[in-house]
């Protein structure tokens, strides 16, 4: 049952970033750790200018997998309670209270994309992640499962405006962080040339065929989580991994135009980063064909996993601002596996 099970991830995998690719032209890294993701029931964070595609590779992939998706756009005027209730007055003026949009399709929505989450208030920000958490929300009326969702949140490193500091604890719940860069020359090129791109989107990514379903996701999900074998070296070696992250000293892990780097380290990587690591690789894995991890699917996913997770200190990050991704890059040179 495992083997037929883990057969049937990897197929899935392979369909969904090729229907996905079809249309989200020139992301193809972006596409692939997402679906990762996806199928390990993690939730991703995208950094980028705005434009680059995010919000249509949030929708293809709802409709890839049979589910509907609801994006809720920041802005500091938005409360989290209009995403759970709506009211308008009935035909005698009484006032009638209706589901929002991030309960009125039930367990069929998929994707729920937070376009710019810094642009939230911090108690709306903890209302998302909570429904992250938790997968349901719970009203004075009833509780509504979400069982299915998986949410995408943007972050604009352009704007600072009417924004608000992400809590380390909600970054924490966010399985990647991914940075979406602009699309390949040639590809660009093919969307300037298509003519369904200047609309509305609709016909775009209505070319996206369903190729699992989301009822499927779960057992799937099971399915990496429990049947892909992490060797005991593996689990030391990520363990050594983020312990360089705390300590880099330890390891022999030095940027040389940064003084006592690890004076300028707030915070290394969590447990639940780690765990979240073996579950990123264990995805990588399935996506090559493979029933077990390898260095190579945790170096893959490890920039990813584990960039958002690592606080170091607001000078030191005005002085070296691509420090994070540069003290993971020896990490990995450094800490043998």
């Amino acid at each position: 049952m495992g083997v037929h099970m883990l057969q049937a991830a990897h197929e899935a995998m392979r369909r969904l970033t090729e229907a996905v690719g079809r249309v989200v032209l020139g992301l193809d890294r972006v596409v692939r750790l997402t679906t990762y993701a996806l199928f390990v029931r993690g939730h991703v964070i995208y950094y980028g200018p705005p434009g680059q595609g995010k919000t249509l590779l949030a929708h293809c992939l709802a409709r890839a997998v049979g589910g509907v998706s609801e994006r809720f756009q920041g802005s500091p005027d938005f409360l989290f309670s209009e995403a759970l209730m709506t009211a308008f007055p009935d035909e005698g003026g009484q006032l009638r209270f209706y589901p929002g949009r991030l309960l009125r399709h039930g367990t069929r929505l998929g994707i729920v994309l937070l376009d710019e989450l810094n642009r939230f208030l911090p108690s709306t920000q903890a209302g998302f992640l909570e429904v992250m958490q938790e997968r349901q929300v719970t009203t004075p009326a009833r509780t509504f499962h979400l069982p299915h969702m998986m949410a995408i949140a943007t972050r604009n490193p352009l704007e600072v405006a009417e924004t608000y500091p992400i809590p380390e604890a909600l970054l924490d719940r966010f399985l990647m962080a991914i940075e979406v860069p602009y699309p390949e020359p040639e590809a660009e090129a093919r969307v300037l040339a298509d003519s369904a791109y200047y609309g509305d989107l609709g016909e775009v990514i209505g070319r996206v065929e369903p190729v699992v379903a989301l009822e499927e996701l779960e057992a799937l999900a099971r399915a990496i989580r429990t049947e892909v074998y992490v060797s005991p070296e593996a689990f030391r070696y990520i363990h050594r991994l983020g312990q360089a992250t705390r300590r880099p000293a330890d390891f022999g892990v030095v940027l040389e135009d940064v003084p006592d780097l690890d004076a300028q380290i707030l915070a290394g990587v969590s447990t639940r980063g780690m765990i979240h690591l073996v579950m990123a690789a264990q995805a990588a894995a399935v996506y090559d064909g493979r029933d077990y991890v390898t260095p190579k699917d945790i170096h893959e996913v490890l920039r990813e996993v584990w960039r958002h997770r690592i606080f170091v200190r607001p000078a030191a990050l005005v002085r070296y601002p691509d420090l994070v991704d540069r003290l993971l890059g020896r990490v990995i040179e450094c800490v043998r596996g």
